[in-house]
């Protein structure tokens, strides 16, 4: 069925009803945007008195150019009161996608502890959280902060619950100074190119001088 004038006149009808108009048209009047924003308010008017939507077509004289030009100066007002935005690159964009990948792979197949987790059965102090933190300004743990809250990646402890040595002596090699939180915990789940592209996490009950090794190696300058 072909849509007639009456048909679009309904359908556009229901975008804003009169109470939403009225604000919208006292808000326009008291913005000096553009001329753009100040030849929507007469029409907004007319739409109130009326008793129309927004979109004029809906009243009695206005055909389908009019439509066609009140849509280009929506268009225009939309674009107006958009804040201006930083957006990032799309090489940015891609990296932190990477990044955010990487770091959901590394907690779904290790898991992840909360301190009150790691100090389970060997802390009775009300503040249980506090072992953790202490291992972790110790240099024997590493966290990393999700959502609000501080974990620890589950490989660190062995399948009895104690901190496995090669962790500490790891930290200790790696150039902590510059690597954030995440950086190190990722730096465990990389291919690594001194370890023959194996991951440091698989080596770490195998082969601990070899992790010790390829962590001196990332502080060592690059060649020129």
């Amino acid at each position: 069925m072909p849509i007639t004038k009456e048909h679009r006149r309904r359908r556009l009808a229901t975008r804003l009803e009169a109470d939403e108009l009225l604000p919208l048209a006292q808000a326009l009047a008291a913005t000096a945007v553009s001329q753009t924003t100040h030849q929507l308010i007469p029409l907004i008017q007319h739409a109130l008195e009326h008793g129309n939507a927004l979109v004029l077509v809906a009243s009695e004289g206005y055909g389908i150019e009019e439509e066609e030009r009140l849509h280009e100066r929506a268009t225009d007002l939309i674009e107006e009161m958009v804040p201006d935005l930083d957006l990032p690159s799309d090489a940015t964009a891609v990296l932190a996608r990477r990044n955010a990948k990487r770091r959901a792979e590394l907690l779904q197949e290790f898991g992840a502890l909360s301190g009150e987790q790691v100090a389970e059965g060997r802390s009775r102090a009300a503040n249980r959280h506090a072992l953790a933190a202490r291992w972790r300004k110790e240099g024997r743990i590493f966290g990393v902060p999700y959502r609000g809250q501080l974990l620890y990646p589950a490989f660190q402890l062995d399948e009895h619950g104690d901190l496995r040595p090669a962790i500490a002596r790891v930290l200790a090699a790696l150039p902590r100074e510059r690597m954030s939180d995440w950086e190190i915990a990722l730096w465990w789940t990389a291919a690594n190119g001194r370890l023959r592209g194996a991951r440091p996490v698989d080596l770490l009950d195998r082969e601990p001088e070899s992790l010790v090794a390829a962590a001196r190696g990332l502080a060592e300058p690059l060649p020129l």
